[in-house]
């Protein structure tokens, strides 16, 4: 029903902008003028940016087009979504009038999106074309009042009289800020009534009238402040009946005081006096919504679990003391996320509560879209592992927007979830176009959203251009041929639509060139060339190369002249790379080596040695490129040209005939230099310029270094764990530096495997230690096994080792599941859970509280991150009789939380 009901207003919505299309452009301005009068800002810029296509003066439509979007920004603002109001802003000021055109009221509500420094900025530019207004000055002194930056005031024209005026109001702010009416008032004394720090005369007026029981003189000088004052909503309010404000009648509050006072309690764990304190301070935050200022204020002491101020289970107990159970558990699940130990059942039982924080139905479906998007960017950007949902999928997925449990599908089924909740958030495409797609289901759900795309975005080329790469990445040339065709009706001057359509037409010679067709090839590599730019010049010039010398007797592209054999390989490309930079020249040739290896075995090896030899030429040219140059030489090409290349890393090409290009690149830039090469595999050249530069490096750069070295020594001599070596770099970092090696150590995880690969992901390289934190005289983890585990009688147990071949195991039967005769690896797996449990009994747990085992639980994650990883892979193994065999704390251990 629900899915009927979309496609139908989806139909409507596209018959009104068809519609739409066919009125007169008179037609068009009077009802982009309703809609601006209705407050319809969305439908106003559709309107006038279709009477900017059918040729309405732009002099005309712009001031319009502005205030609609100053109209949508207000709104924005409004819901609380700044951030998307900060980037209508920045488009309402491309639609600016100049200043002479510029209306007060305009210029007011272009200035509610600004800081007080362009606040400043704009006034002064709108004064040197027209006179001083002092409803833009009356604004002005009221954001100086709340902000109280009073240095800014030397920025501002001398024409303006706020600086002059501002003497006495420097003490009043503060008393005012204090609640000292009377006080403040008579700091204002000199305030004349035109000065525009007037209404804040009238203000204090008002409230010392207020305090003397004067409702009429209150009610007067109330009627005297305008309404961009930046308190107007009290007045209001005091106009209205000054009953509604209850914090008048309970005297001066000395908010610091009871927050300090708050901070200690916790600090000594007085959890009773701090709930009291801060159920106190909540009170006079909103008399109206006690729960929420509540809410926000736990939020807040949250950040105490932190550094251990109070540990979790004090935390979780706070709420459920403060808070009913639905905003407890609402909390409860909102900090879980953002600790985000278990990516996806920490996001899903947060969007599980989601429509208790957002009762607003509209909101919490926008809300539930930004929280699936900033889970799938953090998951992308650290790098974190992504757990199985076997047991909470029937309930998490459908939140999540997962289908299927693959954990290589469910961050593209999550992004595309997000879609469907806010198709109008542009943000949502792009991430689904740059996630990593390697199989054919992945490239055809990325399809199905940049398809969606196309309709929500009806101007917007990129769509098209995401869509071409996925088309050539699935050989499919003819529809990407067609969507490009699109995006040049779409977008005809953007020069990624030109360089896309540059690639597309290289493309085309290149499948021609295969074929032996080669006036097709030189029919396409022309157009191409006319049509190329900076960006794509040395693409077009390769393929220039690479048909000339393929060409092998017909007419030359250059200058008619006849091409035969390898002497003239060397003259061909001197003159078809002689109007590029050395930059450019160095990039062709190696793409050209690049493209040509192993494409054309006909070809002698003599062509190959003038390829070399012309490479070696132009690359005595490098010692004069800056760092960064050599830098992007070296990177991966765009993965919008692999369909040009037999591979994207063309580092190699570049360091076999030149090993000495690194000695050029400086020490700040080696670390990405380090990283392009362990993607491309390039061990032992990485390792080579390691060992050149390590002695004479020194602070952030030498510690990066010997990581590197570290890692890449396990990556290649595939050496047993060696903890101790990561650990004694990671222990002598400064705290300074430390983000700088988790960073990169999540980088180099995406190539490691196994336990080197959870070490680098958690960036822990400790032994699973056998404490619990604060309950040191548990046992070990180890300790679930006991001494006759996966041995028999007459054999000895070699404690670690054979637990690791036991994990070992696992992990093999995991990924290979038909290769192990099933009944062993039950027998395996009922030993395990038998240990388990023998565990949960010995330890006293049987029948333990959820809080007890959530708290071991995540403990053992900290302290033991091979332990946590070895019981999810035997979650991952147990079949559904087994689940249901488990106790209900064996199954907390291996699936999360009890």
């Amino acid at each position: 029903m629900a899915s009927k009901k979309k496609k139908q207003k989806k139909a409507r919505k596209k018959k009104s902008h068809l519609n739409i299309k066919k009125v007169s452009l008179d037609q068009l301005i009077n009802q982009s003028k309703q809609f601006l009068d209705a407050g319809r800002a969305r439908d106003a810029v559709s309107s006038l940016k279709l009477a900017i296509k059918k040729g309405a003066p732009t002099d005309d439509i712009n001031p319009m087009l502005f205030r609609a979007y100053l109209l949508r920004e207000s709104q924005l603002r409004q819901k609380g979504m700044n951030v998307e109001a900060d980037s209508i802003h920045c488009q309402a000021a491309t639609f600016m009038p100049t200043y002479d055109k510029l209306s007060d009221m305009d210029l007011i509500a272009f200035m509610k999106g600004a800081s007080i420094e362009d606040l400043i900025s704009t006034y002064n530019r709108y004064i040197g074309e027209n006179s001083r207004s002092s409803a833009v000055e009356q604004y002005l002194a009221g954001q100086f009042l709340i902000h109280r930056q009073w240095d800014l005031l030397d920025n501002l024209d001398e024409r303006v009289p706020l600086k002059k005026d501002a003497a006495p109001v420097f003490r009043a702010a503060e008393l005012m800020h204090s609640g000292d009416w009377e006080s403040a008032l008579a700091c204002l004394k000199p305030v004349s009534r035109i000065s525009p720090f007037a209404p804040a005369r009238m203000f204090c007026l008002a409230m010392v009238s207020f305090y003397n029981e004067d409702d009429s003189g209150m009610q007067r000088a109330l009627s005297m402040i305008p309404e961009e004052f930046p308190i107007y909503r009290v007045v209001k309010k005091l106009k209205k009946n000054p009953a509604d404000l209850a914090c008048l009648w309970e005297g001066p509050v000395n908010t610091e005081k009871r927050v300090a006072e708050v901070l200690e309690h916790l600090k000594k764990k007085r959890f009773k006096d701090a709930a009291s304190q801060l159920r106190s301070i909540a009170e006079l935050i909103c008399p109206d919504d006690f729960d929420r200022a509540i809410f926000h204020l736990l939020e807040l002491v949250w950040r105490f679990t932190w550094d251990n101020t109070i540990n979790d289970y004090e935390y979780f107990r706070f709420i459920k003391r403060l808070l009913p159970e639905n905003q407890s558990e609402l909390l409860t699940a909102k900090t879980e996320y953002f600790e985000f130990e278990q990516p996806l059942i920490n996001t899903g039982q947060y969007l599980m509560h989601i429509d208790a924080e957002f009762p607003d139905r509209e909101h919490a479906r926008i809300a539930h879209a930004l929280i699936l998007l900033h889970a799938v960017e953090k998951i992308h950007k650290e790098n974190f592992f992504v757990q199985s949902l076997r047991w909470d999928f029937e309930l998490l997925g459908p939140a999540l927007g997962i289908t299927a449990d693959k954990p290589d599908e469910c961050l593209i089924e999550m992004t595309l979830k997000a879609i469907r909740l806010d198709p109008e958030n542009r943000r949502s495409y792009e991430l689904l176009a740059n996630q990593p797609r390697y199989s054919r289901q992945i490239k055809n759900l990325v399809e199905e959203g940049l398809i969606q795309m196309l309709d929500y975005f009806p101007d917007d080329p990129f769509p098209c251009l995401e869509l071409a790469t996925i088309y050539y990445e699935k050989n499919a040339f003819r529809k990407a041929e067609n969507i490009l065709k699109e995006a040049m009706k779409r977008a005809p001057h953007d020069s990624r639509v030109i360089d896309r359509h540059v690639i597309s037409l290289l493309i085309s010679a290149d499948n021609s060139i295969k074929k032996k067709k080669l006036h097709l090839a030189s029919r396409d590599i022309e157009k191409a060339d006319a049509l190329s730019g900076k960006a794509t010049l040395p693409l077009v010039v390769e393929k220039q190369i690479l048909f000339q010398i393929t060409e092998q007797g017909q007419l030359s592209l250059f200058d008619g002249k006849v091409v035969a054999g390898a002497g003239n390989v060397l003259s061909v490309i001197d003159r078809a790379v002689a109007h590029l930079s050395p930059f450019e020249q160095i990039s062709t040739i190696a793409m050209l080596i690049l493209d040509a290896t192993g494409r054309f075995p006909e070809w002698d090896k003599k062509i190959f040695i003038e390829l070399d030899r012309a490479f070696r030429h132009y690359a005595k040219s490098i010692k004069d490129l800056s760092s960064a140059h050599i830098v992007s030489l070296l990177k991966p090409l765009s993965k919008k040209v692999r369909p040009l290349t037999r591979s994207r890393h063309i580092a190699g090409v570049i360091l076999y005939r030149c090993k000495n290009i690194l000695k050029y690149v400086d020490d700040t830039d080696i670390i990405p230099v380090l990283d392009i090469l362990v993607d491309a595999d390039l061990f032992k050249p990485a390792l080579d310029e390691i060992k050149r530069r390590i002695k004479n490096a020194g602070g952030r750069v030498k510690v990066l270094l010997e990581f590197y070295q570290v890692v890449i020594l396990h990556l290649t001599e595939e050496l047993f764990m060696d903890l101790k070596a990561f650990q004694k770099v990671k222990d002598k970092t400064p705290e300074s530096d430390l983000e700088s090696l988790r960073t990169s150590a999540r980088r180099l995880a995406k190539h490691a495997s196994g336990p080197l690969k959870s070490a680098l992901e958690s960036f822990d390289f400790t032994m699973p230690a056998p404490s619990f934190g604060p309950m040191d005289d548990m046992t070990s983890p180890y300790d679930l096994f006991d001494d006759d585990f996966l041995m028999d009688d007459n054999e000895e147990y070699d404690e670690q080792d054979d637990l690791k071949d036991f994990f070992e195991l696992l992990e093999a039967v995991k990924q290979n599941p038909g290769v192990f005769d099933q009944t062993v690896v039950k027998s395996q797996l009922d030993t395990i859970i038998k240990a388990l449990e023998h565990f949960i009994v010995a330890m006293g747990l049987r029948g333990a509280p959820d809080f007890l085992i959530n708290e071991i639980i995540k403990n053992m994650r900290k302290e033991s991150p091979d332990m946590a990883k070895t019981f999810s892979t035997v979650a991952s193994l147990l079949d559904t009789e087994g689940i249901n065999a488990l106790s209900s704390e064996a199954r907390a251990f291996l699936f999360g939380k009890a």
